[in-house]
């Protein structure tokens, strides 16, 4: 899966709307960088979600990813899990 796809899906859900308030379009790509290393073929979408749970997690904290993030996060993993 390229970085560029992975990118979009994210900037999409937008989970921390980070990209609704202005920041630029690249604001996630640490996130998306780790993302694009973890993801393996053939990951369910189980696999999919704790990855991309995992990674935000690092970056923001658990105390920071609430229930809208974590439906948020759900949907960037499913729309990765369709991908491969």
């Amino acid at each position: 899966m390229h970085y560029t796809q992975i990118q979009k899906i994210v900037n999409k859900y937008d989970p921390l709307r980070l990209i609704a308030i202005g920041c630029p379009k690249d604001e996630y790509r640490a996130e998306v960088k780790n993302i694009k290393n973890l993801l393996v073929k053939d990951q369910t979408q189980e696999e999919v979600e704790k990855v991309v749970l995992k990674v935000f997690n690092k970056w923001f904290g658990k105390d920071l990813i609430r229930i809208r993030e974590k439906r948020q996060l759900n949907k960037i993993a499913q729309s990765l899990s369709k991908l491969k």
